[in-house]
């Protein structure tokens, strides 16, 4: 099975769970192929919106003769006055024409969960830290342009240097959750929520999103019942638990 079957297995959720795994651990040795994952997801979602593009503008043409053929009056040289039935036919499709259209721009335009949620603070190691400033600067700045494929080897670095940092451990995991690696992801979410630190409540957050990543709403959910209503995350929680 060459890589692109694989990921296309693997994004559909039709990988045997071993194979899962293994293709997750080959995800944290690989940035090469981890790249060829985000590009395929990149690939699926703007064929998806084309998809929805092309049958939004379908319903759009159709609606024409549907909703105004013989609404209007014909010439005759004088003044016809529309029938009642006419204008409203003529009232009830402009409405619908307004409504459609409204529904295509919430539909192309409004962001997914996981978009709308999985928004992160920047990174900043550099004043709090007596590192190599030019690794750190490397890593905050491909962090926060989002390149996350980039400051993933620095951040597994510094972990690896100082593994007490758990700062440093979230947004690791945070890359790890962008380049696809989810199983990784959650062994750090899962590990600095189940502390005593102050990560704890971005911990069990980061957790939920993880699974809101991956499509998998019901371990969501899971997660999200969990926070405490003293979280800093409580009130995000339970917004997102209505939507989904």
């Amino acid at each position: 099975m060459n890589n692109t079957e694989k990921i296309d297995r693997y994004l559909r959720g039709e990988l045997p769970e071993a194979d899962k795994n293994a293709f997750e651990a080959e995800l944290n040795q690989s940035l090469d192929l981890a790249a060829e994952l985000a590009l395929q997801k990149d690939m699926e979602q703007f064929l998806r919106k084309q998809d929805r593009r092309a049958a939004l503008k379908g319903q759009l043409e159709n609606m024409g003769p549907e909703f105004f053929q013989n609404t209007a009056p014909k010439e005759t040289g004088r003044i016809v006055p529309l029938r009642r039935n006419q204008t409203m036919r003529w009232v009830i499709g402009l409405a619908a024409t307004i409504a459609l259209v409204l529904v295509a721009r919430f539909l192309l335009f409004q962001p997914d969960l996981y978009e709308q949620y999985g928004q992160y603070p920047p990174l900043a190691m550099i004043e709090k830290s007596n590192a190599a400033q030019d690794n750190l600067a490397a890593m905050e700045s491909a962090f926060n342009q989002k390149d996350y494929a980039k400051a993933l080897p620095l951040l597994q670095a510094y972990v690896q240097e100082k593994p007490e940092d758990l700062q440093a451990q979230l947004y690791l995991g945070i890359c790890l959750l962008e380049t696809g690696k989810y199983a990784a992801a959650r062994d750090l979410f899962t590990n600095i929520s189940s502390g005593e630190s102050s990560f704890v409540d971005y911990g069990q957050w980061y957790l939920a999103l993880s699974y809101l990543k991956e499509g998998n709403k019901t371990e969501c959910r899971k997660v999200l019942q969990q926070v405490p209503a003293e979280s800093e995350f409580a009130q995000k929680a339970q917004d997102l638990l209505k939507r989904l």
